[in-house]
């Protein structure tokens, strides 16, 4: 393990970057990886009211980085292939070696609580537990066939449980439960393009398709009692990504075809939040959703905090901020 000096203090739940002067230019709401700097930067500020911020150096240039839901870990590729797993901790960066940990992954996803994460490559997940700072390999499973878009293979979308005990998963048509034990079996079949979310805490899960629409699995691994949210309808044309609030109140779907989220509370009832934007993605970042990646285009959010869900922008890279 090694300590890694990077630009940012944790301070009051969350962060506060740091220039090299030692000077604070404010908290820090999340992080977002820059693949034209092969490295994170910090958004500086409040949703809102934010910037993006200078890359972090963690030692290694990545080509890709996906940062937990609390943003106190990272797992970033690095360009040698290998995956390396950092705590964010108030002393800087803390790399935390995990012995077999899979190399190449092109998708990490972490649990809602950023406890446990799954590492994919090559039809083979990886399940981790004891994040952030003792990371264990807890079981390796097998996912078999992957989705096609095209001639286009992709990795499938996986949720994985806080306590690291289950992962979903895509296959083609279906959606797939594992265990620790490796054995994956059928939940139900979905439309293409299905997104997945455990809730905190929990083993219910939801999942969204088009054809399929929204529905809530209660205990997936037990009675997988099955809830519709709503039915299918234009905003699951395009599905970009779902997740429950912190609560679990209420579960959020990022809808490309809607350019909006979508909210649902349990009983069914539902308002959208209307995005200028194509969300790609509905990624958890402390009380926000990140629905974009960093590019010349504004980093689009979602703000699930106190005020209300809302959707916010930070403004685009300015050319001498992309060139450092």
């Amino acid at each position: 393990m090694r300590y890694l000096p990077h630009a940012l203090l944790l301070f009051a739940g969350l962060a506060a970057a740091q220039t090299g002067a030692g000077t604070f230019t404010g908290p820090v709401a999340g992080y977002v990886f820059d693949r034209g700097a092969h490295a994170l930067r910090p958004i500086v500020g409040i949703p809102g009211s934010a910037s993006v911020g200078s890359p972090m150096d963690a030692g290694y240039t990545f080509n890709a980085a996906y940062v937990a839901p609390r943003q106190d870990s990272f797992a970033g590729v690095s360009t040698d292939g290998a995956t390396h797993l950092f705590s964010i901790t108030a002393a800087g960066l803390k790399e935390n070696a995990v012995d077999g940990l899979m190399a190449s992954a092109t998708r990490v996803t972490f649990s809602p609580n950023g406890t446990s994460a799954a590492l994919y490559a090559n039809g083979q997940a990886q399940i981790i537990t004891g994040l952030p700072g003792a990371p264990a390999i807890v079981a390796s499973v097998s996912l078999g066939e992957i989705n096609q878009r095209g001639a286009r293979k992709l990795p499938p979308a996986m949720a994985v449980s806080d306590d690291g005990a289950y992962l979903l998963s895509t296959a083609t048509g279906i959606v797939q439960l594992a265990g620790k034990d490796g054995v994956v079996r059928p939940v139900m079949k979905a439309g293409a393009d299905a997104v997945l979310a455990f809730a905190p805490n929990s083993h219910d899960a939801a999942i969204a398709a088009r054809g399929t629409g929204a529905v809530l699995i209660r205990d997936v691994a037990g009675t997988a009692a099955q809830q519709p949210l709503a039915s299918d309808g234009p905003a699951f044309n395009a599905t970009a990504g779902i997740a429950f609030s912190a609560d679990a109140s209420h579960v959020f779907l990022a809808s490309a075809s809607q350019q909006a989220v979508i909210s649902f509370d349990l009983s069914g009832n539902q308002s959208s939040i209307a995005c200028n934007c194509a969300p790609a993605e509905l990624t958890s970042m402390g009380s926000s959703f990140r629905l974009t990646e960093l590019s010349s285009d504004p980093l689009w959010l979602l703000d699930a905090g106190a005020a209300g869900p809302r959707v916010v922008f930070v403004p685009a890279l300015r050319a001498t901020q992309a060139a450092q």
